[in-house]
C-alpha cells in the first residue's frame, strides 16, 4: 500500500509513544533515586549532625560528598517532574489526534499525571507536617 491511501490501518500516535516512553524514563528514575537515596547517605559519613547547624545555611560544607549527592538526587527529581510535565502535555496531544491509536497517548498521560499527582501530594504534607497548628 502506498503512504496516501485511506485504507492504511491507524498508527500509534508518535506523541503518544514519546509520552509513554518519558512516563517509564521518568518512574524508573524517581524510584532509583528514591531507592539510591538511602544507600548513598548511609554509605557516607560524612552527614554528621554536630558538622552543621541547619540555622545557619553558612555552616554547610557544600564539598562534603553527602551534600554534593543530596543535591544530584534534588535536582534529578526536580528533572523527573519536569519531564513529567511535558509527557503529560505530549499525551494529551497525542489523544486528541485523529486516526491514531490511543493506547499509549493514554498510558502516558495517565503514569505522567500519577506523578505529577504524586508530587503536588508530597508538597502537601510537607507543607502540612511543617506548618504550625
Amino acid at each position: 500500500m502506498e503512504h496516501g491511501e485511506g485504507g492504511r490501518e491507524n498508527r500509534h500516535s508518535r506523541m503518544g509513544i514519546a509520552s509513554f516512553v518519558i512516563s517509564i524514563l521518568v518512574v524508573v528514575a524517581i524510584l532509583a533515586l528514591v531507592v539510591g537515596a538511602p544507600l548513598v547517605l548511609s554509605s557516607t559519613d560524612a552527614l554528621d549532625a554536630q558538622s552543621f547547624d541547619p540555622a545557619d545555611p553558612q555552616s554547610i560544607d557544600l564539598s562534603n560528598p553527602a551534600i554534593i549527592a543530596l543535591q544530584v538526587i534534588g535536582l534529578g527529581f526536580i528533572l523527573g517532574v519536569l519531564l513529567s510535565f511535558v509527557g503529560f502535555g505530549l499525551g494529551v496531544a497525542g489523544l486528541i489526534q485523529r486516526r491514531r491509536k490511543r493506547l499509549f497517548a493514554i498510558v502516558g498521560a495517565v503514569l505522567n499525571g500519577l506523578v505529577i499527582l504524586g508530587v503536588a501530594v508530597l508538597i502537601l504534607l510537607a507543607v502540612a507536617v511543617g506548618a504550625p497548628a
